[in-house]
């Protein structure tokens, strides 16, 4: 019987082991994506500023829109890899069909574009997002619709932290079952306090072994 019941509390450790081994794996693994991610994020908002700036150089003083600026347009949109549709209004005049607007982004929400160019780039409709350009006093206004990795950046962060936070948990109520310590209170501690919650556990029990130490000296 201690045999069986010593080889169950080494697998009990082992399991608690690989429980705190995958915790710190996911938690690497998020921290490291999601540093990756921005980093590519940061990278791709940088591109796409410079295309709106480019985008309005080639629309710089013109009265309508050429063949030859259409060519430069679509190049443009089909050499960056997260454009995906550009709209092009003149707002020389915000008026259309004797009516009034009072802004240029009632104006752009009611009018038809000047021009419009679209392609199709992979990924989910919930990664793009709108991104108006109005330059200054410029004549022109342009929608750009761009994909963000934003939200895929929160989304890897908050998924890995969160089984992190899990897994250590467990692996904490093992650790505590084991030293016969588990109770209520301390899986609430673990539950939200985490790694702090631990230690914690750790400090309490290392002040209880004090003065039991110094009771028995006695």
């Amino acid at each position: 019987m201690r045999s069986i019941v010593g080889q169950l509390f080494k697998a009990q450790k082992v399991f608690a082991k690989w429980v705190l081994y995958i915790a710190l794996f996911f938690l690497v693994i998020s921290s490291a994506g999601f540093g990756f991610i921005w980093a590519v994020a940061e990278q791709n908002s940088h591109e796409i500023s410079n295309d709106a700036k480019e985008i309005f150089n080639i629309l710089h003083n013109k009265d309508g829109i050429s063949e030859d600026m259409k060519k430069e347009l679509e190049g443009l949109v089909n050499g960056s890899d997260d454009i995906s549709k550009i709209q092009i209004y003149n707002v020389r005049d915000i008026k259309k069909d004797g009516e009034s607007y009072t802004s240029i982004f009632e104006y752009v929400e009611n009018a038809k574009p000047n021009y419009q160019f679209e392609r199709k780039i992979w990924a989910p409709k919930w990664l793009f997002a709108l991104y108006p350009n109005g330059n200054g006093d410029s004549e022109w206004y342009v929608n750009m619709e761009v994909r963000y990795l934003d939200s895929i950046m929160g989304l890897v962060l908050l998924v890995g932290v969160a089984v992190y936070a899990a897994l250590f948990t467990i692996w904490a109520i093992i650790n505590a079952y084991h030293h016969r310590r588990l109770n209520i209170g301390w899986i609430i501690i673990f539950v939200l306090l985490n790694v702090l919650g631990y230690l914690i556990y750790k400090l309490v029990g290392i002040r209880g072994v004090s003065k039991t130490n110094s009771r028995y000296s006695y």
